[in-house]
């Protein structure tokens, strides 16, 4: 198992710590702002956060600190998603457009 930890601001100035992990080929995101005990699970995750995370593992990247291929898994991941969000739009358009004939 692969783990990645950071933190980041949110726009209240809050401190949210984030922390990822590699299992079995498959990526798990938990984060929890500083005054909170629980982690909360972000699954699925959305492209936004798939996103951030790869940013954060290019960073560790060119430190040595992580394998390119954990960064090529999460770019294929982000086409995916880019892919399916996509073909969902068209669907979405003509069921506004049936609900507006109707």
């Amino acid at each position: 198992m692969k783990k990645h930890e950071w933190r980041e601001r949110t726009d209240e100035g809050e401190l949210r710590f984030w922390r990822a992990s590699l299992f079995g080929g498959n990526w798990t995101l938990h984060s929890r702002l500083k005054h909170e005990e629980e982690w909360n699970d972000h699954s699925p995750m959305s492209l936004e956060q798939v996103t951030a995370l790869r940013e954060v593992l290019f960073r560790k990247y060119q430190r040595r600190r992580c394998a390119w291929e954990e960064v090529e898994k999460l770019d294929r991941m982000i086409e995916d998603m880019e892919k399916a969000e996509a073909a969902a739009e068209p669907a979405l358009e003509s069921d506004v457009d049936r609900d507006d004939d109707a």
